[in-house]
């Protein structure tokens, strides 16, 4: 008859267990690592970030240019944006039936890393939806110097070009 052993043999490790992990030069090595390519890396997200920055900004300013342009017909009344470049705002504004300026909507701002240069202080639409000249306006980031130009045609018609 076989006997059966029902006890558990356990190796013998010589008194040491054999442990499992990373030491704390491994972590170092590691951290280093990651401090260097992320080193390399910030130079293109900081880009990236102002392009969409730039991006946000210009179809804000088309937008509130559009807004302009709608209220001045929707009125039957001259409207106007206003570009305030130190305070980074823009409000578009027209006259009451007594005319007295008036702020249509709250201001909004421009987000920071942008500049708006070569800028008219505003751009009128008259009540036709017309401006008198066209209007030219250009942002520009401020670390990349990547541009975006917002245009209004005589006759309204608000378009953003490609980026340089």
């Amino acid at each position: 008859m076989a006997c059966i052993n029902t006890k558990a043999e356990t190796p013998k490790s010589g008194g040491r267990r054999s442990e499992h992990g990373a030491s704390l030069i491994n972590l170092l090595i590691v951290a280093c690592i990651m401090g260097i390519l992320l080193s390399i890396v910030m130079p293109d997200i900081r880009a990236a970030l102002e392009i969409e920055r730039l991006n946000d900004c210009a179809s804000k300013l088309a937008s509130k240019l559009t807004d302009a342009r709608i209220k001045a017909l929707e009125h039957n009344r001259p409207a106007w944006l206003l570009i305030d470049s130190s305070a980074r705002t823009l409000q578009i504004q027209t006259t009451d039936s007594s005319g007295s300026i008036m702020n249509v909507g709250a201001a909004e701002s421009l987000l920071s890393g942008v500049s708006i240069g070569a800028t008219p202080a505003r751009v009128s639409f008259t009540s036709l939806g017309l401006v008198e000249s066209t209007q030219t306006l250009i942002l520009t980031g401020v670390s990349t110097g990547k541009t975006r130009t917002v245009s209004v045609s005589r006759v309204g018609k608000v378009s953003i070009d490609s980026m340089k």
